[in-house]
């Protein structure tokens, strides 16, 4: 199970990347396209906090400057792949309880919790292509089985 969620945590740093490369390369200013990929990366640090039961202060949708960008997806890359390294089993079961930015309260196993993060940022880097896309700016695949193709040979 590690090592599966340790190729799919490889996938997102490289899709993270991959999008923020983009996003340079275009100069892209477009609040929308930045904010939600502002959110990805934010998103990383929440769930992270709430699986290992740390206190958040990490805005959901703060907007951040593409110093941060590159400073979050190399700090949460470390964070996620240590702990993916070392969990067990029975972490991988263990019952969480935790509130969303809504004020709503929540249980969920943290294996679930690990994969929403992945399948989160996904359907987020979607809009953020398809926001791309709409300001005339072509965005790059970030599929995950692209990711397959280029580092399975």
């Amino acid at each position: 199970m590690n090592e599966y969620f340790l190729k799919l945590y490889r996938y997102n740093d490289w899709a993270n990347h991959t999008v923020l490369k983009l996003l340079e390369r275009g100069q892209v200013t477009d609040e929308y396209t930045l904010k939600n990929f502002s959110h990805v990366l934010n998103a990383q640090f929440i769930w992270f906090r709430r699986i290992a039961s740390h206190a958040n202060d990490y805005k959901i949708w703060d907007m951040l400057s593409y110093e941060k960008m590159h400073q979050s997806i190399a700090t949460a890359n470390i964070l996620w792949m240590d702990y993916l390294a070392q969990v067990t089993p029975e972490e991988f079961a263990r019952e969480i309880t935790y509130t969303n930015s809504a004020g709503d309260t929540f249980h969920n196993v943290v294996q679930d919790c690990i994969a929403h993060q992945v399948n989160h940022a996904t359907y987020h880097r979607a809009q953020v292509a398809k926001a791309l896309r709409d300001i005339g700016v072509l965005p790059i695949n970030t599929d995950y089985i692209t990711y397959c193709r280029l580092t399975d040979r």
